[in-house]
Formats: C-alpha cells, structure tokens, sequence
C-alpha cells in the first residue's frame, strides 16, 4: 500500500514538474515591417516581412514559399543577424531567426541588399522586445 502512494506522488510530481516546464518554454515572437526591395521588374517597392524568432540552434531561415529571393536578399539577413549580434553584445545561438513575405503573391522575386539596415533594426527591435516605428 505504501508503495503505491509513493509511486503515485511520485507520478503527480513527474506530471505536475512536465506541465510546468512545457508552459514555460519560450514563445516564439514576432515583428511585421516593411523594407525596401527591388521587383522582379526592376521597380523599386516596399515589401512587408515577417521576423519571427524562436527556440533553436543558430539558424537563419528564409521562408521562400510563394516567392522568390534573390541572394542579395539572403546575405543582406545574414550580415544583418551579424551586425545585431555585434550591436547588442549577444550570439543568437539558441533561437533561430525566420525572414518571411507577408504577401508573397504581390511579390514575384525580391532583391535588395538595401534592406540590409532594416533586417539589422527589425532583429534589434525583436531582441529587446521594442517595436519599430513605420
């Protein structure tokens, strides 16, 4: 009889313990804002980009479902992320940065390395949990 009250505390501890670290995993956050691109066209346009950071290991991910990206757009995020480490004094090494288009069907391919210093405000704003001004 003892030993099933003890296996059952036991079991109530383990769930209890499990149900409090699931609800304190961090939340994945996010920031929307507009940067400066370049059509498929050659036009010069705004286009809306969500910045969403989360639990992980380092990565940089660029959603590229619905539209397409130029490298220029890929290696403007990846200086960006660097130049925001370097700013704030951190390393992302245990979140992972998500670069997505709002709309991606208004935009068929985007370039722009000029939207270099809006990722690096945009990854600032979201560390320090701060909102970018339009």
């Amino acid at each position: 009889m003892t030993k099933k009250i003890a296996f059952l505390l036991l079991l109530a501890a383990f769930l209890v313990a499990f149900n409090l670290g699931f609800q304190a995993a961090p939340v994945p956050r996010s920031i929307s804002f507009s940067a400066p691109a370049i059509g498929g066209d050659g036009k010069g346009q705004l286009v809306q980009f969500r910045l969403s950071a989360f639990a992980g290991t380092g990565r940089l991910l660029v959603d590229v479902r619905g539209a397409s990206y130029k490298p220029d757009v890929e290696r403007a995020f990846l200086e960006s992320a660097t130049a925001a480490e370097n700013y704030l004094g951190v390393r992302f090494a245990r979140q992972d940065l998500l670069l997505e288009v709002v709309d991606a069907q208004d935009v068929q391919e985007v370039s722009g390395g000029s939207a270099g210093a809006v990722f690096s405000a945009a990854i600032v704003a979201l560390q320090t949990h701060r909102r970018l001004r339009p």
